[in-house]
């Protein structure tokens, strides 16, 4: 809570220093930018100095300094009832430095390190309590993972694994032949790539032995840890195997934690009709009440989405480890 009410009296001073027009502290709004770097409007130079931006013109939202028109030293974002929310650090415009954080009651949310714009060190995620959650190491920008293998005895196919944060993952889809459950178009090679397709009450009984189909909250972990719902898909996906293409831009991943997500697409059962494979990736969540069914999507352009869902249509599953 110190931290909140530091800010309070940071942001009455922000704001006497503005209303003086002493030229110390600019709104970050009137600045123009060029290229990669903000020039002053008057004169086209790059802006060295302090700038905000508020919520409604007088509560500041995000303070921090330019040197020589790019982003340098701690960036502070606020929420509007006055608490810290991040501080990320840069130097010369490139991410440099401490990332921090924080829950609305002023503890540490999420700490870690950039170096050269990439993740370096040790990153981690903590609750509201200060309990540890996960931590994620990284070397060079690259997350370091455990990875394994594991043979499912009821059939001896051996699955590719990896541990991210404290959860364990099949890194490939479940590819195992329940009743009910399809190879998409009926054909094996796409059960050998993208494994079975499943509908919901097939879905939550299929993982093997010490394996479970995740929860919406277990997802949601695996999200937040990729960087949230916007850009979780392009880490999460496969290098290769993503067909769309647009403008240049490929729908292929950076697998950057060894998940290996494909694009198994799935299939509709009052159409009859099996949908989407190369372009979309639909994976089953695991719940309680079945008339509240929801799946996890990875779109081609690299987000992640979740959709309501009728139980009868069949999707991808990925087991996770008890």
């Amino acid at each position: 809570m110190k931290k909140a009410i530091a800010f309070l009296a940071f942001a009455t001073a922000l704001t006497l220093s503005i209303g003086c027009g002493d030229g110390k502290v600019v709104q970050f709004n009137e600045l123009q930018k060029r290229g990669d770097v903000y020039v002053v409007p008057e004169t086209q130079k790059p802006y060295s100095g302090k700038f905000i931006t508020t919520y409604y013109g007088n509560v500041v939202r995000e303070a921090g300094a330019l040197k020589n028109g790019k982003l340098h030293g701690e960036i502070t974002t606020y929420r509007e009832n006055g608490s810290i929310d991040n501080v990320i650090t840069f130097a010369n415009g490139v991410l440099n430095g401490k990332r921090e954080s924080y829950h609305e009651n002023g503890k540490l949310m999420r700490v870690g390190h950039y170096k050269d714009g990439n993740p370096d060190g040790k990153w981690e995620k903590y609750d509201k309590n200060g309990q540890l959650i996960w931590t994620i190491p990284y070397e060079n920008g690259i997350a370091v993972v455990e990875r394994g293998s594991f043979s499912d005895q009821r059939d001896g196919k051996t699955y590719k694994t990896v541990k991210i944060g404290s959860q364990t993952w099949m890194a490939e889809n479940l590819n195992y032949d329940a009743n009910g459950s399809k190879c998409y178009k009926n054909e094996e090679s796409n059960c050998q790539k993208y494994g079975r397709l499943y509908d919901w009450n097939t879905a939550m009984t299929s993982c093997p032995s010490g394996w479970h189909l995740p929860s919406s909250s277990e997802w949601e972990v695996l999200v937040e840890i990729a960087d949230g719902y916007n850009v979780a898909g392009k880490k999460l996906k496969a290098k290769s195997g993503w067909n769309w293409n647009d403008g240049g831009v490929s729908g292929n991943g950076t697998d950057e934690f060894g998940f290996s997500a494909l694009p198994g697409g799935g299939y509709y059962k009052e159409w009859a009709r099996f949908i989407d494979v190369g372009n979309h990736g639909y994976w089953w969540r695991a719940t309680k009440d079945p008339n509240n069914l929801y799946n996890f999507r990875m779109d081609k352009d690299g987000s992640t989405r979740t959709y309501y869902q009728s139980g009868s249509n069949l999707y991808s599953v990925r087991c996770l480890q008890d």
